[in-house]
């Protein structure tokens, strides 16, 4: 199995990309978030922010590891899995360390800042650029915290996402020498 972990700074296109491959390749998709809300929602927050802010940081990392272990144990049949939002330095160490088999593969996605922006402010359904940068910097912080520049030196691959979808999919594919 490999395991394509897209990491990144916040409005980037991750997830759209990570969609695209997973369709693309017909691959389950495990999303970082969803596993935070899931934790969040568990513990009475309606934010996976608003949960980790109450705990020790490598509490909730250490919880998110043990909860995407639990996840990639139970999909037995595919050849490759998309995790979006990998953040967490420790988790390809973990994921080997309990498959040596699976191929971990850091996929680092970037894009121009004034790109990010932009799509932050669409996520947030603002047209106010100032809400979209607080909310990058607030994100990437938490990001950084977890080790994300620690993958980024270990990556087998970055990606800037300056153009379409399929450009971001077919070259990501190609890189990785993956067929659909």
């Amino acid at each position: 199995m490999v395991v394509l972990g897209l990491t990144g700074q916040s409005g980037v296109g991750k997830s759209t990309i990570a969609r695209a491959l997973s369709g693309a390749l017909g691959a389950p998709l495990l999303v970082g978030r969803d596993i935070l809300h899931g934790f969040a929602q568990k513990y009475g927050f309606s934010r996976g922010r608003d949960w980790f802010a109450t705990i020790d940081p490598s509490e909730g990392h250490r919880q998110a590891r043990m909860r995407t272990i639990e996840l990639l144990a139970g999909i037995t049949d595919a050849p490759v899995v998309i995790f979006d939002g990998l953040y967490d330095a420790k988790l390809p160490t973990e994921i080997r360390d309990t498959w040596p088999s699976i191929d971990v593969r850091i996929i680092v996605i970037t894009a121009p800042y004034e790109i990010s922006i932009a799509r932050m402010a669409q996520r947030l359904g603002s047209d106010v650029r100032v809400k979209a940068i607080v909310e990058i910097e607030f994100l990437d912080k938490a990001k950084i915290n977890a080790g994300m520049e620690i993958l980024t030196k270990q990556a087998t691959l970055t990606y800037e996402n300056s153009g379409t979808i399929d450009d971001a999919r077919l070259f990501i594919l190609a890189h990785c020498g993956l067929t659909v």
